[in-house]
């Protein structure tokens, strides 16, 4: 049952398994998650994805430093985070398209992606 344990967060059980799909995303969980998942709760999802985009754009540069075997286990590697950031980002911008990065949410997202990206000094 989701919420029965009080320090469990929404997130953290997002990813207990339950009715999974064929790539192994708890369906069930995430669209309970987004029927609760009021707009301000939304936008720090975006922030937060708005920062995971920092390293992985980082450590997208570092494939290019390894060996070709190497760089296909870590770009496959780098594909599964990425795509579980795709699989949050849409059901909240289903629900919000105004938080969508690529539409008319791109300058907050850009906002919240920026206070991430360091500084070259």
């Amino acid at each position: 049952r989701v919420g029965s344990h009080p320090k469990v967060g929404l997130v953290q059980q997002a990813f207990i398994p339950h009715a999974e799909n064929a790539r192994g995303i708890n369906t069930t969980r995430l669209c309970v998650i987004e029927e609760r998942m009021d707009i301000s709760i939304a936008k720090k999802y975006i922030e937060a994805l708005a920062w995971l985009e920092v390293p992985c754009g980082q450590l997208d540069t570092l494939l290019l430093e390894l060996d070709e075997k190497e760089r296909e286990k870590y770009k496959e590697a780098l594909g599964n985070i990425l795509r579980g950031h795709f699989e949050i980002l849409m059901p909240i911008i289903n629900k919000y398209p105004e938080l969508d990065p690529d539409g008319e949410g791109a300058e907050f997202y850009n906002a919240m992606r920026s206070k991430y990206i360091p500084s070259n000094t």
